[in-house]
This record gives C-alpha cells, sequence and structure tokens, in this order.
C-alpha cells in the first residue's frame, strides 16, 4: 500500500533504470529516453525494455522488466496506450518503487474509455508498494541524479550541471520548451525538475513538501492547472515559502484557459479569486508566463535580498532613459536624483555638453560601439550615492550593432566591468539590453546575455521585464 508521505529521495537518484518501450533502432533512441540518460552521465544501471531487440546504444536488452537480474530503482513507461497497464502490472510484480508514466491519451481527453482506462491504473497501484509519476508528462530531471528528459539534454554541458532551482510542473512541454532552456541560457541551473501530468498518485503536494527540506533546492517554480487536495496543497506551498521564494504560474484563470487546462492534464483549474487569497496567505510569488518566471528567478537568484526601491538608471540616450524612468515608477520603483556630491564627482570625470548626470545617469556604449573609459568609475559612485538602492544599466545595442561589428573581446571588455562591478560595488546591479528589431542587434545581445550568465550578471531582456521582477523581488523580501 502507497505511503502517505513517500520517501522521494530514489525518485531523483535511482541505481537503476528501465526504459519500457526503447526503440531498437539506435539513431530515434539515442534521442529519447535511453540517450537522453547517456547524455546526462547517469551512473547507474540502464536496461532497455524491447521484446524485439537483444542490445540498444550498447546496452543489453531485455523482453520484459521480470526478465532483467537485480532489482530495478525506477522504470519510465513509453509504450503506446494500450500496452501501458501491462507494462504496470509487470512493474509492480518486479517490485519497483517508482514507475513515470510518459504516455498520454488517459482522463485529459475527456473520453469515457480514456478516464476509465485512468481509474484503472489507480486501482492497480492502490494496493501496491509502487508509486506513478503521470501518466502523460516527461517525469524527473535531476542533474546530479542523472535523469533528464527532452532535446536539450543531448550534448549538453549546462544541462549536467547540477544547480539551486526546483521546477514542479504538471505541464511538459512548457518545461522542456519554454522553461529549462530560458534558466540554462541564463546561467542559472536545477536541482530537480518534475513533469507530473494527470498526477494519478505522487502530485504537487508530495514535490512541494520535498523540496521545502531539500538542501540542494533555493528557489521554487510550480506550473499548476488544476490541485486535487486544495487545503493539502495550501498547506505544502505554505510551509515551503516559508523556508525559500516559491513562485507560482498558475494556468486556466480564463474561461477558456480552464477548458485548454481540462484538456491537457484533466485538472480542475478552480476561481481566479481562490487563487489570489492563496498568492497572498501563501505568501508567493504569482507571474503571468513562464518567461516571467524566469526573468523573476533571475533577479531572486543574482540579486542577492534586495529590498531599497531607489534605482539608479545608466545607459546612453535621452529619449529611452525618460521611458525607462516611467517604466520603473509604473513598477512601483523610484528613480531619485542623485546626491549633489555624487553629480560633483561625476562632473570631475564626464563632460556636462550632451550628458543628464541627475538620474538617468547618460554613460556607457557609444554609437561606435566604445565604452567610456569612467565607465567603471561612474558606476562605482552611482553605486556609494546614499539615494541609490540599485543600479539598473541599459545598453542600447541598436545602433552600434549596426554601424560597427562587435566582436568578442568588446564582448569581454564591456561584461568583465559588470562583473567586476557586481562582484566588488555595494548595490546590486541589473543589465537590460535594448536590441529593437533588426537581426545583428537582437544577435548581439544575445551573444551579450549568454557572456553575462556566464559571468553571474543579472541581465533581461527588457526594461519593462527587469523592473518587474526586481519590483517582485523587492516585495517579497519586504514581507519577509
Amino acid at each position: 500500500m502507497a505511503s502517505a508521505k513517500p520517501d522521494l529521495h530514489g525518485v531523483f537518484y535511482p541505481n537503476s533504470v528501465a526504459v519500457i518501450g526503447a526503440y531498437s533502432n539506435e539513431n530515434t533512441e539515442r534521442l529519447r529516453w535511453t540517450g537522453w540518460l547517456q547524455s546526462l552521465g547517469f551512473k547507474g544501471r540502464i536496461y532497455p525494455i524491447n521484446p524485439h531487440a537483444s542490445q540498444i546504444l550498447g546496452l543489453e536488452a531485455f523482453r520484459s522488466v521480470k526478465d532483467v537480474p537485480g532489482s530495478i530503482d525506477y522504470a519510465i513507461i513509453a509504450v503506446p496506450r494500450a500496452a501501458v497497464l501491462p507494462a504496470l502490472k509487470e512493474c509492480i510484480e518486479k517490485g519497483i518503487p517508482t514507475v513515470h508514466i510518459f504516455t498520454s491519451g488517459f482522463a485529459e481527453t475527456g473520453r469515457p474509455e480514456d478516464k476509465a482506462l485512468q481509474a484503472e491504473i489507480v486501482r492497480v497501484i492502490a494496493n501496491s508498494n509502487t508509486r506513478v509519476i503521470g501518466p502523460n508528462c516527461m517525469g524527473v530531471y535531476c542533474p546530479a541524479g542523472g535523469l533528464g528528459f527532452g532535446g536539450i539534454m543531448v550534448g549538453s554541458e549546462a544541462a549536467r550541471e547540477p544547480g539551486s532551482i526546483a521546477a514542479l510542473s504538471q505541464s511538459g512541454s512548457g518545461m522542456d520548451s519554454l522553461f529549462i532552456p530560458g534558466i540554462l541560457v541564463r546561467g542559472l541551473r536545477f536541482s530537480k525538475v518534475v513533469s507530473m501530468g494527470n498526477c494519478v498518485d505522487l502530485g504537487m503536494e508530495d514535490f512541494l513538501e520535498y523540496v521545502a527540506e531539500d538542501d540542494e533546492t533555493k528557489h521554487v517554480f510550480c506550473y499548476i492547472e488544476g490541485i486535487k487536495d486544495g487545503r493539502r496543497f495550501f498547506e505544502a506551498v505554505k510551509r515551503c515559502a516559508a523556508r525559500k521564494p516559491v513562485l507560482v504560474l498558475k494556468g486556466g484563470m480564463t474561461a477558456a484557459g480552464a477548458r485548454a487546462a481540462s484538456s491537457h492534464t484533466a485538472a480542475l483549474a478552480g476561481s481566479g479569486q481562490v487563487w489570489e487569497t492563496l498568492y497572498k496567505q501563501a505568501r508567493v510569488l504569482k507571474v503571468d508566463s513562464f518567461e516571467e518566471a524566469v526573468d523573476q528567478l533571475v533577479a531572486l537568484a543574482r540579486l542577492s535580498e534586495t529590498r531599497g526601491r531607489r534605482v539608479a538608471i545608466v545607459g546612453r540616450g535621452g529619449g529611452p532613459a525618460v521611458a525607462s524612468t516611467d517604466t520603473c515608477e509604473r513598477a512601483g520603483l523610484s528613480v531619485p536624483l542623485l546626491a549633489d556630491e555624487t553629480r560633483r564627482k561625476i562632473l570631475e570625470l564626464l563632460p556636462a555638453e550632451g550628458s543628464c548626470l541627475s538620474n538617468p545617469v547618460e554613460v556607457g556604449i557609444t554609437g561606435r560601439g566604445r565604452i567610456s573609459e569612467h565607465y567603471y568609475d561612474v558606476l562605482s559612485l552611482v553605486a556609494d550615492d546614499p539615494n541609490i538602492d540599485i543600479l539598473l544599466i541599459r545598453i542600447n545595442l541598436e545602433v552600434p550593432a549596426r554601424v560597427v561589428r562587435i566582436g568578442d573581446e568588446q564582448i569581454k571588455e564591456y561584461v568583465d566591468i559588470w562583473s567586476r562591478a557586481a562582484r566588488s560595488l555595494p548595490k546590486p546591479l541589473a543589465v537590460v539590453f535594448d536590441r529593437g528589431e533588426y537581426w545583428e542587434p537582437i544577435q548581439l545581445a544575445y551573444r551579450m546575455r549568454e557572456a553575462c550568465s556566464k559571468a553571474g550578471v543579472a541581465s533581461f531582456p527588457s526594461v519593462e521585464s527587469a523592473t518587474r521582477a526586481i519590483a517582485k523581488s523587492i516585495q517579497y523580501y519586504e514581507s519577509r
């Protein structure tokens, strides 16, 4: 009989994995479960299960999990829907503690026969010691344990590096195609990721309770389409949020979204008012998209426990600087004048003509791609200003990217200054790239953001995304 509070350590750190439904075509399986495990460096035993193959990707293949000598800690069922139940029963007979059902086509379709098949899964596991993740999900990604899923895992050194972010999701494709790549590109890494689908057994509450006590996890993101046990979920998320920041993206908040959620994971979406109340009472951070979740985690991880709301904007371009000021104010931040002493010291370094030195401060990269020789000194003066809590570095790439070819050496020069400032100055620093609509500045922005990520510098795709994430981080830390 499954326990009320499972020991989930073996879910993330199994010593052996069976892939039920491994393809005998090795070119195909290299880009599926067996190949993903090998690419992530899984150190335990991998058992491909295929009745028509004796070897797959250099590993001995077996007709059934029951033919595998010794124990199996974790099984992935990736077979056609009609074969799922027999495969699951064999896993139970083998005594496999955790089974992940990748296959879809159950209650999420809304068809009575598919709902009945899912109900049969629930009945079969009810009197067993086997716990189930899914069906209709991507399962577990744990770099330290060597588990993972999706094309991003293949040959990716970043995907193999463990970090401090746990992500719990009722979506698989949202994780695989949006959230995980977004986090890795921004230089952050994962401790645990779980895509749990229809949640016939293990669900959001179980994994929240686990990551709340997981020392490797410092920040938690949840994508939720529906909750079956509202009281237990509330207690779990509240307990987790008391220990570490928890972000929640709730899908299905509109009528159309609720229909989509139901057809995606057979979830009960719930009312918007109930969720708004939960956010406040549980003290979690609400986000409205996967992209915003990435920005928010960058702010939390890179900008320390920022509490002050007074922003200094540093960057060239009068009109965009004024617009950035308005954006800051709309986000609940303020853009105060610099202290007279700070302005006096900046005037000793920069010419007064053509420059705004009050805040925003016009200094940075010129249209010719050159950076001011006093750039770091100005950043240092601004960071020392008693009227300022955080620096927002705005870089306009439209002109320099199209007028001159900015190479790796120049990018390194810029990023070295920001990295040095982020490490040594007394105030946190965030960089925003104004990239425009042309291909050259867009390409340059991605190159510079990649360099910032490697250097540990917080960077954002727009002033709007940066100020929104910064304001929410400040609000979070102010409420602790």
